[in-house]
C-alpha cells in the first residue's frame, strides 16, 4: 500500500480549551492516551491521530500539550506540523498560553491556521460574537494568523465537526512544502519497544519517500540502520511518502540507544555539527536584549539541547530586532539548512530563527563581514548573487559541490547555475566525465597566472623545453584536479603545450646563447670521436646538458656518461641484435663484441633495462 503526500495538522491552545475533545471528535481516537494524562485531565505529551477529509485525503493530527509546565513538549510537537487548528474557548477567550503557543508556531514558520472557537454551546450568542471580535483584535495586535478563518464549534454538534474537515480540505490546497535536501528526513519524536519486533521509532517523514529494506543513518550517532517495517495510520505499508507520520521498525547488528530528538536520513546526507550560523529574531515580548554568549536551550525539530549564542558583528539583539548569529551547542546535533529553531531560557521564549549554514566554524574578525554578507543572501534566498560571488572566489566546482558547500538543495543550485551560464557570468568545462563551472573572470585570471608562470620559467631556463607540471601547479596553489581542468582546457584552446608532463607556451623553443652553443658543439664533437667510450671528465654546464638531451642531440645514460644520440641508438640496436643471435645478453658478450670496459658496458645495459628494452634475471638479460 502506498500513501500520497499528506499534511500534518496540529491543535494548539490554552489548557482545557477543548483541543483533545476536538481531535477525538475528528479522528475517533483519544489523544490523551497516557495514564497520567487521564488522571490529570490534560495533555502532557503530543497525542496523535488521523482522519479522512471529504475529498478522501488522509491527514495526521497532533494534539499539542496546552499546560505551561509542558511547553517544551509542545515546542517539540509543533516542529512537525504544517497547519494549526488554534483552539480558543468561547468561555475564556485568548489566554496567556494561547499567545505563547502562537509565538512558538510562528517561530517554526507555521503561518497557516484555522481559528476554532470551541464550546459555543456553553455561551450566549452575544457573548460568542464579542469573543469572536476580541480574538480577531488580539491576534491582529500580536500579528498572529491575521488572515486565518475563524469558526465556532461544539463537539455536541456533528455538523460543526464536519465543517472543520471541509475548511481543512480547502486550506491544505494552498499549502506548499519545500524540499530541503535530497534525502528523506525523519525527526524522531517517539521511541518504544514492541515485543517480537524490537525498536520502533515514530516521526513525520519529509523530503523523500522511504521503503522497506532501505538503509538509513541514525544521527547524530552516525549508525547504519535498516528499515524492517513501516506503518502509516495503523497499516503496514511497503512505501511511505513525504508528509506521512510513520512508525518504523529499525534493525541494527548491534545494540544502539535511540533517543527522541535523533534523526533518520540517507547515509552521509546530513552531517552532525556542534555549531550552526543563523538568522535570529529576538521575541518582541522578551523584556531584555539577547547578549553575546547568551546561554539558551535550543529547539530544532524534535531535538532539544543547551547552547550559547555568539552574535556576529554586534554585541546584542534588542526585542523585536534581528541579528546574525552562530549557535554553539554542548553536544552534536543534526542541523539542516532551512530548519527553523527556537531559543528559550528557563521561563521565556527569547527568539527564533532559520539555520542558514549548518556547520559553522570559529570566524576571525576579518571574516565576519564576509560571512554576514553570505548569511544575508542565504536568508533572502538571493542564491543567484550568492553563487556568482562564490564563483569569483573559487576555481572549479560542480553543482554537487556547490550544493554541499552552501547547504542548498541540488535543484536550487542547478537552476541558478543555468541562469549564470545563460547570462555568461560562468562557463561549463567538461573534464573526466564531470561538468565543472568557473566564472569567466576567474578563468581569465587563472589563465593569465599560468601564462606568467610559464613565461617566467622560459626566461629563467631558456634551454629547457618547459616547466614540469607539478612545479607549475605548486606555483598556483590550485589542487591537483582544478589544475588539471585548467591546463587541459588551455591546451584545447592552444594557449599552451603539454608533452611528457612538461608545459610550455606555444611559441617557445628551447635555445642556448652563442657561447653556450659553441661549447655544446665542441662537446658533441668529442663524444663522436670517442665512439662507445666517451670521456666522463669533461667540464660542461648543466644547462647545456639539459638542452642537448631535450633536443635529442645526446642521450643521457648515467649522471656522468653521455653518448651522441646516433651513436647511442646504434650501440643499443647492435646489442639487441647480439641478443637475438645468442638468445641472451651478458656483460662479457657485450664487452667482447664492442671492446667497452665493464663501466660502460654495465651503464648501457642498465639504461636498456630502464627503457624496458631488456629484462635482467641474475647476471643474464633477455630482450623484452
Amino acid at each position: 500500500m502506498i500513501y500520497e503526500n499528506e499534511i500534518v495538522i496540529g491543535t494548539a491552545g490554552h489548557v482545557d480549551h477543548g483541543k483533545s475533545s476536538i481531535i477525538k471528535a475528528l479522528t475517533g481516537t483519544d489523544p490523551d492516551n497516557l495514564k497520567e494524562e487521564k488522571i490529570r485531565g490534560l495533555s502532557i505529551q503530543p497525542g496523535f491521530g488521523w482522519t479522512i477529509l471529504p475529498s478522501g485525503k488522509k491527514i495526521s493530527i497532533v494534539d499539542l500539550p496546552g499546560h505551561e509546565r509542558f511547553i517544551k513538549n509542545m515546542i517539540i510537537g509543533a516542529a512537525g506540523i504544517d497547519l494549526v487548528l488554534l483552539v480558543i474557548s468561547a468561555e475564556e477567550g485568548v489566554m496567556p498560553q494561547t499567545l505563547e503557543h502562537c509565538s512558538v508556531l510562528k517561530s517554526f514558520g507555521i503561518e497557516e491556521a484555522i481559528i476554532i472557537i470551541s464550546k459555543e454551546d456553553l455561551v450566549e450568542k452575544d457573548w460568542l460574537d464579542y469573543i469572536k471580535e476580541e480574538i480577531k483584535e488580539t491576534l491582529k495586535k500580536n500579528n498572529y494568523f491575521t488572515n486565518s478563518p475563524i469558526i465556532t464549534v461544539s463537539i455536541k454538534h456533528p455538523s460543526s465537526i464536519e465543517n472543520i474537515k471541509v475548511i481543512i480540505d480547502t486550506k491544505i490546497k494552498t499549502l506548499s512544502l519545500k524540499k530541503q535536501i535530497d534525502s528523506p528526513i525523519i525527526p524522531i519524536d517517539r521511541v518504544f519497544q514492541v515485543k517480537g519486533f524490537g525498536t520502533v521509532v515514530a516521526g513525520k517523514l519529509s523530503n523523500k519517500k522511504i521503503q522497506n529494506g532501505e538503509q538509513l543513518e541514525l544521527l547524530p550517532q552516525k549508525l547504519s540502520v535498516r528499515v524492517r517495517n513501516i506503518e502509516v495510520h495503523g497499516n503496514q505499508v511497503e512505501i511511505a511518502n513525504p508528509g506521512n507520520r510513520v512508525a518504523i521498525n529499525l534493525v541494527n547488528n548491534e545494540s544502539i540507544n535511540i533517543l527522541k530528538g535523533n534523526l533518520l536520513a540517507y547515509p552521509e546526507k546530513v552531517q552532525p555539527s556542534f555549531a550552526f550560523d543563523a538568522y535570529l529574531k529576538c521575541e518582541i515580548n522578551f523584556k531584555r536584549s539577547i547578549k553575546h554568549n547568551h546561554k539558551v536551550t535550543v529547539f530544532i525539530k524534535t531535538d532539544e539541547t543547551e547552547g550559547i549564542i555568539r552574535i556576529l558583528g554586534n554585541k546584542t539583539i534588542e526585542p523585536g530586532e534581528y541579528g546574525w548569529v552562530q549557535i554553539k551547542t554542548n553536544r552534536k546535533i543534526t542541523p539542516i539548512s532551512g530548519d527553523k529553531f527556537l531559543v528559550r531560557d528557563s521561563e521565556n521564549n527569547l527568539g527564533s530563527g532559520i539555520i542558514l549554514i549548518p556547520h559553522g566554524k570559529r570566524y576571525k574578525k576579518n571574516e565576519i563581514k564576509t560571512i554576514i554578507k553570505k548569511l544575508k543572501m542565504l536568508h533572502s534566498e538571493n542564491y543567484y548573487e550568492l553563487l556568482k560571488d562564490q564563483m569569483e572566489m573559487i576555481a572549479f566546482s560542480t553543482i554537487e559541490e556547490l550544493s554541499i558547500s552552501n547547504s542548498l538543495n541540488y535543484e536550487i543550485v542547478e537552476e541558478q547555475i543555468k541562469k549564470l551560464c545563460s547570462d555568461e557570468k560562468i562557463i561549463p568545462i567538461s573534464f573526466n566525465k564531470k561538468v565543472n563551472f568557473i566564472s569567466k573572470n576567474k578563468l581569465k585570471i587563472l589563465q593569465k597566472q599560468i601564462n606568467e608562470i610559464i613565461n617566467l620559467y622560459h626566461i629563467k631556463f631558456p634551454y629547457r623545453n618547459g616547466i614540469p607540471l607539478e612545479e607549475c601547479r605548486k606555483s598556483t596553489n590550485l589542487n591537483f584536479e582544478c589544475f588539471q581542468i585548467l591546463i587541459r582546457n588551455m591546451e584545447l584552446k592552444s594557449l599552451l603545450k603539454i608533452s611528457n608532463a612538461i608545459i610550455s607556451l606555444p611559441k617557445h623553443k628551447s635555445h642556448l646563447n652563442s657561447n653556450q652553443m659553441n661549447e655544446a658543439k665542441k662537446f658533441v664533437k668529442i663524444l663522436k670521436q670517442y665512439n662507445y667510450t666517451p670521456p666522463t671528465n669533461i667540464k660542461i654546464s648543466k644547462e647545456i646538458l639539459i638542452y642537448l638531451t631535450n633536443e635529442k642531440i645526446i642521450t643521457k645514460i648515467t649522471d656522468d656518461i653521455y653518448y651522441e644520440k646516433k651513436l647511442a641508438d646504434d650501440l643499443i640496436e647492435k646489442i639487441l641484435d647480439l641478443g637475438k643471435i645468442n638468445n641472451e645478453i651478458t656483460i662479457s658478450s657485450v664487452r667482447n663484441k664492442f671492446g667497452t670496459s665493464r663501466k660502460y658496458t654495465l651503464a648501457i645495459l642498465e639504461y636498456m633495462d630502464g627503457q624496458n628494452l631488456t629484462k635482467r634475471i641474475g647476471d643474464i638479460r633477455y630482450i623484452r
